[in-house]
């Protein structure tokens, strides 16, 4: 009977002490919050929600490439005025060369990750880990307490954190696939 009362009482200790993948995500998120805020000390974990990840569109890999794309653009974007400018000016002819030449490799460069961006859109769906969202309070900028949201990739075995960004930030460029897509169905 004393035997069995004392594995109940191992057991309880060890389930206690045991952790659920989403306080083991929420350590792992405070970590990494903690070594980029203003002042560590002020952190404060307010809710993290753990949900399975799906490639292609739970990836950082789509992510990756839709900052390429959007980079690339805003490139041709600068290099379009400069060449605009050159022209009102009438400078040497072999400066509008290289805006020109440089301008058409960007745009075979901006079709190219702009077909390879659709089909990895196209590709199966597969289970590539878990993705976290993360709220906080903490001093993240200055002496004020502020909240901030993150989302987290993690690996399947949820040791990694594979990617973090700021959740405005993701949203800034989950619009940015939007209006891409938006632009190819015109097309």
């Amino acid at each position: 009977m004393k035997k069995n009362i004392g594995l109940a009482i191992a057991a309880m200790l060890l389930g206690a002490c045991s952790q659920t993948p989403k306080d083991h995500v929420e350590e792992m998120l405070g970590k990494a919050v903690k070594a980029t805020l203003y002042d560590p000390d002020s952190y404060v974990a307010q809710e993290t929600v753990l949900d399975s990840a799906f490639a292609p569109l739970d990836s950082p890999e789509l992510i990756d490439k839709v900052e390429k794309i959007q980079y690339d653009k805003n490139e041709m974007a600068t290099l379009q005025s400069q060449l605009d400018s050159l022209l009102r000016t009438k400078v040497e002819k072999a400066e509008i060369t290289r805006l020109t030449d440089r301008m058409e490799s960007l745009s075979a460069a901006i079709q190219k990750e702009s077909i390879d961006l659709i089909q990895f859109l196209q590709s199966p769906r597969k289970f590539i880990g878990f993705r976290a969202f993360h709220t906080y309070r903490g001093k993240i900028h200055s002496e004020d307490l502020e909240v901030g949201n993150l989302v987290a990739y993690l690996d399947p075995d949820i040791l990694i954190i594979q990617r973090k960004y700021d959740a405005k930030d993701l949203m800034n460029k989950m619009q940015m696939l939007k209006d891409f897509q938006a632009g190819t169905k015109g097309n």
